[in-house]
């Protein structure tokens, strides 16, 4: 996942005036990146081993022995769980985060599939009418078509947001490749964010209709 709730008093919180008091202002930058990387992986920290503890010493610009005495003050004010064996760290409230996203992403997949179920049982002329369209083999007189409408279609990657939106048909909207729900272009990352699946999308995996 991508973004999580972030309270706007968090500064103020007992572990974290705590974990400041102690280690100072950079240890509270190294929790947050943590807890980041715990959302963005969906899954527990690792600081239990030689190369995991670099790539952090790495991110945050500070020393091993710096780190190790910081996630040991975190999990002394209750910021985060130890692991009991696997040299992992994680979090109540990020997993709670996680786990709800998780479920919704579900939600949405499968209310997306059963639109998709409903509408082919509706009209099931039009899932014959492409399959017909998609076995038969182009004639000569028609070659040059097809060609031109799968030029007309198709949306290069490598060009960007801007030839995408180019290359996708008139008045076509960019919906969620999940929920099938609009989405909307994050001018900021260039990306197309979805608000019911809580997730972003590269321009070449929206789907236009």
């Amino acid at each position: 996942m991508r973004y999580f709730d972030h309270s706007t008093d968090a500064a103020t919180d007992t572990g974290i005036m705590q974990l400041r008091l102690e280690c100072g202002g950079a240890a509270v930058d190294a929790y947050w990146y943590l807890v980041e990387q715990m959302h963005r992986d969906e899954r527990d920290v690792c600081v239990g081993n030689a190369r995991a503890m670099r790539v952090h010493c790495h991110t945050l610009c500070c020393t091993e022995n710096d780190l190790e005495t910081w996630v040991g003050a975190m999990v002394s004010a209750g910021l985060f769980e130890a692991g009991e064996t696997d040299g992992t760290i994680r979090s109540k409230r990020a997993m709670g985060n996680i786990e709800a996203y998780q479920d919704k992403r579900r939600k949405a997949t499968s209310a997306a599939e059963s639109r998709w179920k409903n509408a082919d049982a509706k009209q099931p002329h039009k899932r014959q009418h492409s399959k017909r369209n998609a076995d038969a083999m182009p004639t000569k007189q028609n070659k040059t078509k097809v060609s031109s409408a799968l030029a007309s279609t198709t949306k290069p990657s490598a060009s960007g947001d801007a030839a995408a939106a180019d290359a996708a048909p008139p008045a076509a909207e960019p919906m969620c490749p999940m929920c099938g729900v609009r989405v909307w272009r994050n001018t900021q990352t260039g990306r197309y964010d979805c608000n019911n699946c809580l997730d972003s999308f590269d321009a070449d995996a929206v789907a236009w209709r």
